[in-house]
């Protein structure tokens, strides 16, 4: 099309390829031709103003075999090499940089970020009729053996993939946050101890504030608070609506009816935490 103008590529134009430039964004590595001395059949003679009529524009998609990247397979991007006239530059870096807005709008997640779903199933009616939000469940990312795992709080307290915490949730409900304001080293080894420690407890469906049992927000509110760090003021019961058909069904089979309800316990729901001003979208 335009951005290739027809012109043949590096190779079959019997001339050396050109030096190759390695730059990581957001922990993909992408890689693109730099040089613009390449003279095609046509071109003016090196040295003139008109040198560099043809230059190099990193374009299209291709993954290579290489490991250790996070993105899909495994494999870093490669943007492969396309030949553009000058006159048409304009033109095909609206088109690159929208291509690239596409690639790079979902970053790499990272280690302490926290990511959330939402899902009717289950209790999630209960929680988005006392909530208001769509979000239902989260968790936290952390790195093992170099793969992004979610650790979070079902039954018991335990670590899955990204793939398969994603995959339970409705689509286009996934949300990922990241704190704002990284904690500092030592502290942030006491919240991923205190995290790890946690793993094999029971699920808290009663959603009491004691350590014994953890749901889902008050693992990961608590993981942050060891480091020092509150995402969001604890609420209590009595701050959600608990008058809605399913939060009334719920209550009565996890507490027997309304009037046992501890209405001053601390609580810290997921929906909290995804507006919390602590933390900001870094994928969705």
């Amino acid at each position: 099309g335009e951005c290739g103008g027809g012109l043949p590529p590096l190779e079959s134009a019997g001339g050396v390829r050109p030096a190759r430039a390695d730059f990581d964004f957001a922990m993909v590595r992408v890689k693109f031709p730099v040089t613009m001395d390449r003279e095609l059949p046509g071109s003016p003679a090196k040295g003139t103003s008109k040198a560099r009529r043809l230059m190099p524009l990193g374009f299209g998609l291709s993954f290579a075999s290489e490991p250790g990247s996070s993105r899909s397979g495994g494999s870093p991007l490669e943007f492969r090499q396309v030949w553009v006239e000058i006159p048409a530059m304009k033109s095909c870096m609206i088109a690159f940089l929208a291509l690239g807005s596409a690639v790079f709008a979902d970053p790499v997640l990272r280690e302490g970020d926290v990511v959330f779903t939402g899902s009717d199933r289950g209790q999630g009616e209960a929680i988005i009729a006392a909530t208001g939000s769509p979000y239902t469940h989260c968790g936290i990312v952390f790195q093992s053996d170099g793969k992004l795992m979610v650790l979070e709080a079902v039954q018991p307290v335990g670590v899955v993939s990204l793939e398969e915490f994603k995959s339970r949730s409705k689509p286009g409900l996934f949300l990922a946050r990241r704190l704002k304001s990284p904690l500092a080293p030592a502290d942030y080894q006491k919240a991923r101890a205190w995290a790890e420690a946690q793993i094999g407890k029971n699920y808290d469906g009663r959603f009491l504030w004691d350590d014994g049992n953890l749901y889902c927000s008050e693992l990961v509110w608590k993981i942050y608070a060891r480091g020092g760090v509150e995402l969001c003021a604890p609420r209590k019961f009595r701050d959600y609506d608990l008058k809605k058909p399913s939060v009334k069904k719920l209550i009565d089979q996890r507490f027997g009816g309304m009037e046992r309800v501890p209405l001053d316990e601390k609580v810290v729901a997921p929906s909290d935490l995804a507006v919390s001003t602590l933390l900001e979208d870094v994928a969705r």
